[in-house]
């Protein structure tokens, strides 16, 4: 039947076809029916049109079906319900109106690289055993995919959404690439189940929307956010929730009441956060890699349950070398970004926590003896990063008793000495030696009539000058960092 053409409506309802059904280039002038029919052999309709309904509800397709170059400028059509055994190809194909898909089964390759799609398409409930390919499809009007299972790899690589589709309890059980897709109004996944996904490069010009998923491999969001953009992660987990007695809770559960539990693997890069919320999820989980506008990302109900992120752990544990292993500057820009983000709150308590993390990890991987590595170690042994003031006066204490041992116990030539008139002059007894240190700590000059001999002496009251100096001012910030916290 290649090349033919059927100037009225025809029907194949129930009809059978024992060899190749071939329709290359055929078209149907006031539509055609292939309700219930069944395949036994390939089937191509490869470069044909029909300016009618394309029907074939019900079908069956045991070997390959080819509509490569479908042309359908008016009409439904409808695949509503067919299994196809083999491969099924619809790319390059131009469909105006209605294209239903749902409750199919493709139990091989899916592929409908460069159509376009310019009305509804509905997917729902449509099983893909094989992998599905939409590489560069264009979705001109709504696309639902509610309920649909990506058992092996789904591609949406420079697919273009020009209606904001909708995942409702979609799983994607196998690799999913979303590598520069463009979604022209955002895109809703909601009770959807992820396994490894690349948002790399993609484009929302709308909210891109993430509510109450299941993301049980790692999630890569470098998303661009356009000047309507929005990122939003709610109530996102790893796995779903379970009662009070351990037990798993079903979907319906989880839409009803429950959220997901444990924290996703998701890694934001190159995302102006300035544009995204993160509500009622663990962020233990996230990964952040030349974002921007760290310190404007949204939180709400968002708590960190240890005093560091996953890109920490992945600079402590991936070996030198490995693409993925975050710097040590990176890592504390990520720190620098969170404190400034919980100032900006006004949560003095969590802009501490990370600033105490972020000092932390400059100072474990600067180099050892230098003067990165020693001024922060000082920084944490003699205050905790400004935030103790039990440190500084221990240290107060300790220097006192140290400098009234030594001024009081040196030779002659090296002790404090008392100096009176037309006597020799002694070296000053335990007492004034402790008079004579307080002084010291807190600036003053020694007491009447006592002076310093030699160099140790010296050496020692100059110590324990700066040494007060810089515990006094350490026990101010500690004092004042405190005070702020309540």
């Amino acid at each position: 039947m290649e090349r033919c053409r059927f100037p009225f409506h025809v029907r194949f309802d129930d009809a059978v076809f024992e060899e190749l059904a071939d329709f290359r280039g055929v078209r149907f002038l006031a539509g055609v029916s292939f309700q219930n029919a069944t395949f036994k052999q390939n089937a191509t309709f490869n470069r044909s049109q029909c300016d009618g309904t394309l029907n074939f509800y019900g079908a069956t397709f045991r070997g390959h079906a080819h509509f490569i170059g479908l042309i359908v400028p008016s009409g439904i059509v409808s695949f509503e319900g067919i299994e196809v055994a083999g491969e099924f190809r619809i790319g390059d194909s131009q469909i105006q109106q209605l294209l239903n898909l749902s409750e199919a089964t493709f139990n091989s390759v899916f592929d409908c690289t460069d159509a376009k799609f310019h009305g509804i398409v509905n997917m729902e409930s449509t099983v893909f055993y094989g992998d599905a390919s939409f590489l560069r499809t264009e979705f001109n009007g709504p696309a639902r995919f509610g309920e649909v299972a990506f058992e092996a790899k789904a591609g949406f690589k420079r697919t273009s959404f020009e209606v904001a589709p909708t995942y409702v309890s979609t799983k994607f059980l196998g690799i999913t690439d979303f590598d520069s897709a463009v979604f022209e109004r955002g895109a809703d996944f909601i009770f959807t189940q992820f396994d490894w996904t690349n948002f790399h490069g993609s484009v929302s010009k709308g909210a891109l929307d993430f509510y109450r998923c299941i993301m049980r491999g790692d999630i890569h969001l470098g998303v661009t956010l356009d000047e309507l953009g929005l990122l939003r992660l709610t109530e996102c987990g790893t796995d779903f929730a379970t009662d009070s007695s351990g037990r798993q809770l079903p979907r319906e559960a989880i839409q009803a009441d429950y959220r997901p539990s444990g924290s996703p693997s998701i890694y934001l890069s190159h995302v102006d956060l300035s544009r995204a919320f993160l509500r009622s999820l663990s962020p233990d989980g996230l990964r952040f890699k030349d974002v921007e506008n760290l310190e404007q990302l949204k939180m709400n109900n968002v708590a960190f349950s240890r005093r560091k992120v996953a890109d920490e752990v992945d600079l402590d544990s991936l070996p030198e070398g490995d693409g993925s292993r975050p710097t040590a500057s990176e890592v504390e820009g990520v720190y620098r970004g969170l404190r400034r983000n919980h100032e900006g709150r006004g949560d003095l308590v969590g802009s501490h926590v990370w600033y105490v993390a972020e000092m932390e990890v400059g100072r474990r991987f600067a180099s050892k003896w230098g003067l990165r590595w020693f001024a922060r170690s000082f920084y944490k042994w003699t205050s905790d990063y400004g935030l103790s003031a039990l440190r500084p006066i221990a240290i107060l204490l300790a220097s006192f008793l140290l400098g009234t041992l030594l001024l009081s116990c040196l030779p002659e030539g090296g002790c404090a000495v008392r100096v009176e008139p037309n006597q020799d002059s002694y070296c000053v007894d335990i007492w004034t030696s402790a008079r004579t240190t307080i002084l010291a700590l807190f600036f003053q000059d020694p007491p009447s009539g006592v002076e310093l001999s030699g160099i140790g002496s010296d050496a020692i009251w100059l110590l324990l000058r700066v040494t007060g100096a810089g515990m006094l001012v350490a026990m101010a910030v500690a004092f004042r960092n405190q005070v702020a916290r309540r």
